[in-house]
């Protein structure tokens, strides 16, 4: 069985569509910060979040704006925080989900939480409450990179550096909030020392899955914001896409050609030649093919133009084939210098 030319050409562009999606959609936005939050790498675990899997605990990448509504979410040294999302972090906080922030910089979200980050300070310290949180956890020997010069009321401070806060802890709504102004506690070799004692328990205790963020990283969808679309959404987008694009193939077919065919072309006056010495043959005599043949291109070529009309007499007249011809000749000549055929 043979496919029509639609079905071939709706064929063609759908396995377009198909395979411009795949290659959308298999590229990543490149990484901005030069942190590695997952992946293997020096002493087994350069990344949070390989550190927690090899540990036992389900971790997710967090490649859209918003927040996960449960469990623990990973952001380290966020960018790009818009004043919409700093509101979505909240609201999800509120509704139960927890948060462990390392940023060493201001922005909407440390802003959104009551946070202001302020210089570098000496090595952090650690506070009795630290001690009981995170007993595995190693206090770092260099300076701070930086600490909260202000933190909401309630908050308690873990680590502290020359009387400001390098980790605090705070509760907002049915969740809570465990920030660190020093990134570094929680990427490269400090997730060994320092990152994972902190992440691990805060992981268990809230239950259900890691949230890494890898959005406000520099990681999101490839796909731009079709990517952030339900899946089924995305599928009847799709859907909808192909069905516009039969429809419009066949209404083109049916509608016809942009601008009209060219105009059937006419045989030549010269091509009748072998005509007029057939009937010539079968009718004994000359004129009983040229007069009714010079009458019939009298009606349909008229005979205003002087060449035309001579030709057509001489055609009339004719006594032998090879006048006849020369009349059909000269009848063609006029007849292309009258249409423009020579232009």
């Amino acid at each position: 069985m043979r496919l029509s030319r639609d079905a071939g050409l709706l064929a063609v562009l759908v396995a377009l569509l198909a395979a411009g999606l795949l290659v959308v959609v298999s590229r990543d936005r490149p990484v901005g910060p030069a942190y590695r939050l997952d992946g293997h790498g020096q002493l087994g675990v350069s990344g949070l979040g390989a550190g927690l899997r090899s540990a036992g605990v389900e971790v997710r990448s967090g490649r859209r704006p918003a927040m996960a509504g449960d469990g623990l979410t990973v952001s380290v040294a966020p960018q790009g925080f818009s004043i919409d999302e700093a509101g979505r972090w909240l609201a999800a906080i509120r509704g139960g989900a927890t948060l462990l922030l390392a940023t060493d910089r201001n922005s909407r979200l440390t802003k959104a939480l009551g946070l202001a980050v302020g210089p570098a300070g000496p090595p952090a310290v650690p506070t009795a409450s630290a001690a009981r949180a995170f007993p595995q956890a190693v206090t770092p020997g260099e300076p701070v990179a930086a600490s909260f010069t202000r933190t909401p009321a309630g908050a308690r401070a873990l680590w502290t550096s020359g009387g400001d806060g390098v980790m605090v802890v705070f509760p907002l709504g049915k969740g809570s909030v465990w920030a660190i102004s020093d990134p570094r506690w929680l990427t490269n070799r400090g997730v060994v020392a320092t990152g994972l004692p902190i992440a691990l328990p805060l992981a268990r205790t809230a239950g259900a899955t890691v949230t890494v963020d890898e959005y406000h990283h520099g990681v999101g969808e490839s796909a731009g914001s079709f990517g952030y679309l339900p899946g089924w959404l995305q599928l009847v987008v799709l859907q909808l896409a192909v069905a516009l694009i039969a429809a419009m193939i066949t209404a083109a077919r049916r509608l016809g050609p942009v601008r009209p065919e060219g105009a059937t072309a006419t045989r030549s006056t010269a091509e009748l030649a072998g005509s007029l010495a057939r009937l010539h043959r079968k009718a004994g005599r000359l004129e009983t093919a040229t007069v009714p043949l010079a009458a019939e291109l009298r009606r349909r070529l008229g005979s205003t133009d002087s060449r035309l009309a001579g030709g057509l007499a001489r055609l009339e007249g004719a006594r032998r084939e090879a006048d006849a011809v020369e009349a059909l000749a000269e009848i063609e000549q006029a007849t292309r210098r009258l249409t423009g055929a020579n232009r």
